[in-house]
Order: C-alpha cells, then structure tokens, then sequence
C-alpha cells in the first residue's frame, strides 16, 4: 500500500508537471505570435513609409522637370519677342508665313508633351494601384496564415486538455 502511493503521488506529481509545462509552451506560443504580428505591424508601417518617401522623391523629381521646362519656357518667350522685334522691319507677308508654321510646330510639340505628360502620369497611377494591390493580397495571405497555424495550435492545444483530462479521470478512479 505505501509504495503504491508513492507511485500514485510520483504519477500524480508528473502529471502536474507536464500539465505545466503544457500551460507554459501554449503561454510561449502565444506570446510568440503576438511578437509576430507586432513584427508584421512594424513591418507594415516601415514599408508605407517607404513608399510614402519615395513617392514624394518622385514628385520632387517631377516638380524640378517642370521647373525646367517652365524656365525653357519663359526664354523661349523672351526670345519669341525679340524675335518678333527684329522681324517687324522686314516684309510682313514673309514674317506671317514664318510665324505661322513656327506656331504649328510650338502647338504640336505641346500637344506631343501634353499626351506624354498624361501618359506617364496613367502609367504611373497603374503602377500604384497595382502596388497596392499586390500589397494587399500580400498582407492578406501573411494574415490568413497566420490565422491557419493559431487555428492548428487551437486544435492541438484541445486535444492535449481532452487528453490530460481523460488521464487524470482515469487516475481519479484509481485513487
């Protein structure tokens, strides 16, 4: 009777343990996943960072283009009207004629740059709402593994209580 109850309390006494260390690695799991996700929230905010920089890195880039065009611009004026000065003198019929096909050209060549400006501007909203969904399909798949793996551990985690309960059901019923 004496070594049958050490051997029931030696049962008991590791079963308790191992009940503990089972609280203790579901506690670890947890907080591991928490770690995680504030990774992955790090992570996240630190990329749209990114993103947000090198936006505006790529508006600062536009802006200084259109800066040196508007500058072109302007001398391309100032010159215009010299040009027009010195050309006064001469046979008018022969400055309308110059006038207007240089005006042709002018017009076209905004046109040209009016149609590429909006063409890279498409292009590059394209680009951004496809970055942005690959972002969220991204995100998405990263969440609902995430989601996966804590639904195993949940499964697992139960079949180890049904167990552990089961097994001191049955060692109640030898006490």
């Amino acid at each position: 009777e004496v070594s049958a109850a050490i051997t029931m309390q030696a049962s008991w006494r590791r079963l308790v343990s191992q009940q503990e260390l089972k609280k203790r690695q579901a506690i670890v799991t947890l907080q591991a996943c928490e770690r995680a996700r504030i990774d992955l929230s790090k992570f996240t905010i630190a990329k749209e960072a990114a993103t947000k920089v090198q936006s505006l890195q790529q508006m600062y880039i536009f802006q200084s283009h259109y800066s040196s065009l508007r500058n072109a611009a302007t001398t391309f004026q100032a010159f215009e009207k010299m040009y027009r000065s010195v050309q006064a003198f001469t046979c008018h019929k022969k400055q309308s004629i110059v006038l207007q096909s240089y005006w042709r050209m002018i017009a076209a060549k905004a046109e040209l740059r009016k149609r590429q400006a909006l063409v890279l501007m498409q292009s590059c909203e394209r680009m951004r709402r496809e970055r942005a969904t690959l972002v969220e399909e991204k995100n998405a798949t990263v969440i609902f593994q995430a989601l996966g793996r804590m639904e195993s551990d949940r499964r697992q985690f139960k079949i180890e209580s049904v167990a552990s309960i089961k097994l001191q059901a049955c060692s109640k019923m030898f006490l």
